[in-house]
């Protein structure tokens, strides 16, 4: 894998699956930034993997567009867009409001559409990844719903 200079973007990046990629792209050359909503454990993710940080929600409008601004004004092009940032709840159907569905469509759909629909206005043309819904049943037998991010390959334009 050859990415030398490349310019990665990685929503959701300070734990497993995402930092897991920071971590394999940099190795192999790549500028990688990371994103996290949790401050102190992006600031820490970013600083063991080498990675710029980004401390942002990305089902905040505001924060998706600061996003790109600090990344765009570090990077000066985004050659990459994994969007894998997701938040999740496995909780009985019973116990599951709406206010938590809505939260989690924010950041896992609608942060998704957000991060992914922003980079065509920084003329970039790079790949993105998106995240999808999951949903499964415990081994309790209780039902539950599990909103996980997974990759999707890019589609053609």
């Amino acid at each position: 894998m050859k990415l030398d200079n490349a310019n990665i973007l990685i929503t959701g990046g300070t734990l497993g699956i995402g930092r897991a990629t920071a971590k394999l792209l940099i190795e192999h050359g790549a500028n990688v930034a990371i994103t996290g909503r949790d401050a102190s454990r992006t600031q820490e993710a970013a600083a063991e993997l080498g990675a710029m940080a980004i401390t942002a929600d990305v089902g905040n409008s505001a924060d998706v567009q600061r996003t790109f601004d600090e990344f765009m004004n570090r990077y000066g092009r985004l050659d990459v867009l994994i969007n894998n940032a997701g938040i999740g709840l496995t909780r009985g159907l019973d116990q599951l409001t709406v206010e938590d569905f809505e939260t989690i469509y924010r950041v896992n759909v609608f942060g998704a559409a957000m991060m992914a629909g922003r980079p065509r206005f920084l003329n970039s043309r790079m790949p993105a990844t998106s995240s999808t819904l999951v949903l499964r049943q415990p081994q309790t037998g209780m039902p539950a719903v599990r909103y996980m991010p997974a990759p999707k390959p890019p589609s053609a334009a």
